[in-house]
């Protein structure tokens, strides 16, 4: 074990050169791993550092330096990794339904389809929606080959095309009112 201790001084240190390293997640486990002190007194300091604003709470087992300069616009898929890096996943449903122009609104959170279970996390930046559909490495990647699911090298997520959010928002029975109002609209003003 070292002998570092969560101080003020320490953790600074630590999240600056988290920051340095574009990381500005961190997982519970690494404040274990870093500072010497039993899991009581850790997570009574952890609380202090977030009661002083210094960090964030984001759900259980997760933290983020609210000092941070390397979050980026798109830091709820980069939380999306972190609370889900076994998981196989896409941007789908209602947030990329939107995007696509498919429905008008505009949802108040992210929403994937992944093959681990469904959860929704509630943190202080934004919902994140994790929805369940039987998915596996073989028909992740068939989604790929045909051109269904691309890598969005700016969210640095995978994406669902139009096709595969119509046919998931059928699937789930989720805005399929919203995605035919928008057609019929679209289609009215074609004429």
């Amino acid at each position: 074990m070292n002998n570092n201790k969560l101080t003020l001084k320490s953790l600074l240190a630590f999240l600056d050169d988290l920051d340095l390293k574009n990381k500005w997640i961190i997982p519970s486990k690494a404040f274990r791993v870093v500072f010497d002190e039993k899991d009581n007194t850790l997570y009574k300091k952890l609380n202090f550092f977030v009661e002083s604003g210094i960090l964030m709470y984001l759900t259980k087992g997760f933290y983020a330096n609210k000092r941070a300069r390397s979050k980026t616009a798109f830091f709820l898929e980069e939380m999306a990794k972190y609370f889900r890096p076994e998981d196989l996943f896409y941007e789908s449903l209602e947030s990329m339904a939107s995007e696509f122009s498919l429905i008008s609104q505009i949802p108040n959170r992210l929403t994937l389809v992944t093959s681990g279970r469904s959860y929704l996390y509630n943190t202080p930046l934004g919902i994140i929606e994790f929805t369940h559909r039987k998915l596996d490495y073989e028909k992740f990647q068939k989604f790929i080959k045909e051109n269904m699911i691309i890598y969005d090298n700016i969210k640095k997520i995978y994406c669902a095309k139009e096709y595969l959010i119509k046919k998931d928002l059928i699937r789930s029975n989720r805005a399929v009112d919203l995605m035919y109002e928008q057609e019929e609209e679209i289609n009215y003003a074609n004429l």
